[in-house]
């Protein structure tokens, strides 16, 4: 879409201003996906008990505060309609379409496709609104093998398929991110197996957005984002944006469970003290500082061609933190 990539340039423009909200062709955020996204809280509210489970965690979220759509939607003043789940599963696995069923007997919470369903009841959608559709993660929790990675991505595809034929021309699609390297990852026997198999499902996933891309035509732009890339540029040079910490979890639970147990379901936690120096919050999920930093991704993303992010994310990032710093030190 010439006119989308157009108004990229005066969005690029608008955010080069220090304190000023980003100009932009939107007016609203949608988004679909699981607990790097879900800010409301809806796996607490669709669970009715309070998860995660320790107050150590912002009430709903899966970190210590706001989750990268609160910043961005900061950013460019825009509404959200936050359909996330978290736990979500791309789509169905064993019956089951989000991964803490295997945590709450009984339970049978909503995943992506729940979400989506959520859309098409809604009837048409709202051209000029940002979509987000991201899961895939839970999926390799579960089955961390390549033989996940078609049908995950299937599922994935199915449902930007469905979003644009509702009406969305604009659709954002972060990939997977390294799960090789995650505190989770890094404690598992072969974390380069899950490297490869991230690798794997990323390339995958952007095949099949660039066969899509053609057969949905120019009313739809697909913005791919590469998470992996922007974790390895975080991952490579932590000092670059304020972190000391990028391997181990701050919050771990008090205890050792008899068995594993996600964190988030722990009530008892140990935190450290400087949280905002760590790349992740626990085992999997970032903290709210890693959080912004994927906002300013997410911001890149919209306004910088595929090919050119992850040079101008580490660009806009370091000058985005000595701007906050010398606005801190001018007050």
């Amino acid at each position: 879409m010439k006119l989308f990539r157009i108004l990229r340039i005066f969005l690029a423009l608008s955010i080069l201003i220090p304190g000023t909200v980003a100009a932009t062709p939107f007016n609203q955020i949608i988004v679909l996906g699981d607990s790097l996204s879900d800010s409301n809280g809806n796996l607490m509210a669709a669970a009715g008990t309070p998860i995660p489970a320790s107050a150590a965690y912002a009430s709903g979220h899966f970190s210590n505060g706001p989750l990268w759509i609160e910043y961005l939607a900061a950013n460019l003043g825009l509404p959200v309609d936050n359909l996330a789940v978290s736990g979500a599963y791309s789509g169905s696995i064993d019956g089951s379409k989000n991964f803490l069923d295997l945590f709450v007997p009984g339970s049978r919470l909503p995943g992506l496709s729940g979400q989506v369903d959520q859309l098409v009841a809604h009837g048409q959608a709202n051209p000029d609104a940002l979509y987000v559709i991201w899961a895939a993660v839970n999926n390799f929790l579960v089955f961390p093998n390549a033989a996940n990675i078609g049908a995950t991505v299937n599922d994935i595809v199915g449902s930007i398929k469905i979003v644009a034929n509702l009406g969305a021309q604009s659709i954002i699609i972060p990939g997977m991110p390294n799960l090789g390297i995650t505190p989770s990852g890094l404690s598992t026997p072969d974390p380069f197996s899950l490297t490869a198999l991230s690798l794997g499902f990323n390339s995958a996933l952007n095949t099949a957005l660039l066969e899509l891309e053609s057969v949905l035509g120019p009313g739809v732009d697909l913005i791919p984002l590469d998470i992996f890339g922007i974790q390895a540029q975080i991952f490579n040079n932590p000092l670059s944006f304020g972190l000391t910490n990028v391997t181990q979890p701050c919050a771990v639970p008090s205890t050792s469970p008899t068995e594993f147990t996600p964190t988030v379901l722990i009530s008892e936690v140990n935190v450290c003290a400087n949280p905002e120096q760590y790349l992740y919050w626990d085992e999997i999920h970032p903290t709210t500082r890693t959080h912004q930093i994927l906002s300013d991704a997410f911001l890149v993303a919209i306004i910088a061609e595929p090919a050119t992010l992850s040079i101008f994310f580490l660009g806009f990032v370091i000058m985005n933190i000595f701007g906050r710093r010398n606005r801190l030190h001018a007050t």
